[in-house]
């Protein structure tokens, strides 16, 4: 695990979680509310482009934190980043994170990055983050 965890709060804007990520080498921050309590999670796959499937108009849609990137890739995807760059986190932020407790045993924990396909689970202590748990730290386990 990996203390203290690095959070956000629900107003900042997406900018500042990419700074955030990019100096402290973290693939995810953990969104707070004002009493300090976890409420949500931005992770770096939020920052990778999506394609929504629309059956109505039978093809898909690529988006980017629910900017549309549209079909000219190279200059939209500019656009699309510069709309998402001042959203608050909130707009973008998984709402219901899953998350250990500090006695939660290292193979729920395993589990539950397997079930969720996260490569984060932040460690919550009667509500607040103390740690982050990153796929990384699994590979502890095979060392000495």
């Amino acid at each position: 695990m990996t203390s203290p965890v690095v959070t956000v709060n629900l107003d900042d804007v997406v900018a500042t979680v990419a700074d955030l990520m990019i100096r402290h080498s973290i693939g995810s921050v953990v969104v707070v509310d004002a009493e300090g309590d976890l409420c949500g999670m931005v992770t770096e796959r939020m920052f990778m482009p999506q394609e929504d499937l629309f059956p109505f108009v039978r093809g898909t849609v690529t988006r980017l934190m629910g900017a549309n990137v549209g079909s000219d890739h190279t200059s939209a995807y500019y656009d699309a980043i510069e709309t998402v760059r001042s959203k608050s986190v909130q707009e973008v932020m998984d709402h219901d994170p899953r998350y250990a407790n500090p006695d939660t045993t290292i193979d729920k924990v395993i589990e539950t990055i397997a079930e969720s396909g996260e490569n984060h689970v932040p460690v919550v202590d009667n509500g607040k983050p103390v740690g982050m748990i990153a796929r990384h730290d699994l590979l502890r386990l095979f060392t000495s």
